[in-house]
């Protein structure tokens, strides 16, 4: 049987009604949600610690892939198989972009997405949202933040998905990208909880 693609799975499909509630919510209050699994939930502010990390990510991964990738910031919405719709924190797809034919700020086709670490998401971050990160054929890095500790995780696509812990005097690798993050410089500045 033939898999279904974005366009038709948000049209055609039982999830369809889903993702219309989405959007509905999404034009009617400004706000942005995310789906999955068939329930729709607001997507609450993040602490200064986390917009602070999640400007750096965005900052510093563009400025090695510009010209080469395209990088987003917290606004863009990603396509998760089967019928999810969510937000990362920073993510990086191939240029162009590919846009499903309904709204036109899902994106298709990352190849990096990261996360940072909050209290309230860090569970559904790194599993049942990993899971479904991996079932994107284009997602080559999922990247995880720690906002409470100066740790960086990079988890790389091979035959199976490959860990690896980045901490101070180190940097973060995507090797399929030939980038990394300092992770030094990544915190410099920036006050986390474990330095009181």
């Amino acid at each position: 049987m033939r898999e279904l693609n974005y366009d038709e799975r948000v049209t055609t499909t039982p999830e369809a009604r889903h993702v219309k509630r989405l959007l509905e919510r999404e034009a009617a209050t400004g706000a942005r949600h995310f789906l999955w699994e068939g329930r729709v939930t607001e997507m609450t502010g993040g602490t200064g610690i986390h917009q602070q990390l999640c400007t750096r990510l965005t900052f510093l991964l563009y400025g090695q892939l510009e010209g080469k990738l395209e990088t987003f910031g917290e606004g863009v919405r990603i396509f998760v198989p089967p019928a999810n719709l969510v937000y990362a924190d920073t993510c990086v797809s191939a240029r162009p972009p590919k846009y499903g034919n309904g709204p036109r700020d899902t994106l298709l086709n990352p190849i990096v997405v990261c996360e940072v670490l909050s209290p309230s998401t860090e569970a559904f971050d790194r599993g049942e949202k990993f899971a479904g990160y991996r079932s994107i054929r284009s997602l080559e890095h999922y990247v995880l933040v720690s906002q409470t500790s100066r740790l960086i995780e990079v988890f790389s696509r091979a035959k199976r998905w490959v860990p690896e812990t980045f901490g101070p005097g180190q940097r973060a690798e995507f090797k399929k990208l030939d980038a990394a993050l300092d992770v030094d410089l990544f915190y410099k500045h920036v006050t986390l909880p474990s330095d009181s």
